[in-house]
């Protein structure tokens, strides 16, 4: 999920790293691997994903990555360019698990646990909260934004009122997701369950929501007599 100031344009980075290259599907564009095995986007990702939850987004780099693909170095740089890009294609593969479960029920239960699936996946990987929030640009859920700004259109939300929620539960999980979950003994959290105080936030802001929404519909009747 983006923030309020997204951009769909890809930029420079401020120390002048090139920008992600456009994203594609998993599994796409395998090359020569050890013993004439492919090398794919999907593998990638896989093993990329299991260094990450073992050791941290600072315990992954290309060499290791490239060892236990068990494929050369120069291989791992063909398919995938930087370190940098290779964290943008788990990212994507992070926000692609968010989406999978079919979720049913009115506009609170489903953003809640999008919200839910968004935290609890990110959190299996200490670092990537992190990465994905300075790397925003690079890092457009568009379905995931597309589905949240669905749920709050058919709930009722004006463009402004979208704009408020998506912003408020942008900076809520990824503040938690960066903050809370990744130091579980910081004094603010010291001896409670960190799963539930999340959840309680997420329901804190949800009925905050409720309460606007409400308000923009007592003023759209009022206009409309």
């Amino acid at each position: 999920m983006t923030g309020p100031s997204t951009s769909s344009q890809r930029k420079p980075t401020a120390d002048g790293r090139p920008a992600a290259r456009q994203r594609r599907p998993a599994g796409d564009g395998a090359v020569p691997g050890v013993g004439g095995s492919g090398l794919s986007d999907r593998e990638i990702v896989r093993v990329a994903k299991r260094i990450i939850a073992e050791s941290g987004v600072e315990g992954l780099t290309m060499r290791r990555l490239s060892t236990e693909l068990g494929v050369a170095l120069g291989a791992t740089y063909n398919h995938v360019p930087t370190r940098h890009e290779l964290l943008v294609l788990v990212g994507q593969d992070l926000y692609s698990e968010v989406m999978a479960p079919a979720i049913r029920g009115n506009w609170h239960v489903r953003v809640k646990s999008l919200m839910v699936n968004l935290s609890t996946i990110v959190a299996r990987y200490p670092g990537m909260a992190g990465f994905m929030m300075v790397n925003v640009d690079d890092l457009v859920p568009t379905e995931l934004n597309t589905t949240m700004y669905g749920i709050l259109r058919d709930a009722g939300f004006g463009e402004r009122g979208i704009s408020t929620v998506l912003s408020a539960l942008f900076f809520y999980v990824t503040g938690m997701l960066a903050g809370g979950f990744a130091n579980p003994t910081a004094m603010a959290f010291a001896g409670r369950d960190m799963q539930a105080q999340f959840e309680d936030g997420l329901d804190l802001l949800l009925l905050g929501a409720q309460v606007r929404l409400e308000r923009e519909v007592r003023k759209r009747s009022q206009r409309s007599r």
